[in-house]
């Protein structure tokens, strides 16, 4: 959106208007490479600051190296760029779980990391009783 705005701004509001009249706003590099790393960073800041995104909190799912500890970004990045991967073949990588002893994806493998179940707190297990 900021980009957008920005663009707007320089080039003019009819501008833009008559570029996407035309189709020509579609193959956008750098609005591909801004979506790109919007995309990425959203991804990587929550696995790397607890592990999960707002969905993983609902799934009660999180993200860590095998050790237990949060994982790099140097992870996050062969992760984000495995699932790619995953979807890219028709899923695969994410069915590949099915199959696996030890239940891992694609992109799990590729970037050393884990899915694993996160207790529900005392808290609400009382509530459900």
């Amino acid at each position: 959106m900021i980009y957008m705005l920005l663009r707007g701004m320089v080039i003019g509001s009819e501008a833009m208007q008559i570029e996407a009249d035309a189709g020509k706003n579609i193959g956008d590099p750098l609005l591909s490479s801004s979506l790109f790393l919007a995309t990425f960073f959203f991804f990587a800041y929550f696995w790397r600051r607890i592990g999960q995104t707002l969905g993983m909190q609902v799934w009660r799912i999180r993200i860590q190296n095998p050790d237990g500890f949060k994982v790099n970004w140097s992870q996050c990045l062969l992760r984000f760029f495995g699932a790619a991967v995953s979807a890219v073949c028709l899923g695969l990588g994410y069915l590949w779980v099915l199959w696996d002893k030890e239940k891992l994806s694609w992109h799990d493998r590729f970037s050393l990391s884990r899915v694993v179940y996160v207790p529900a707190p005392p808290s609400e297990k009382k509530k459900k009783k």
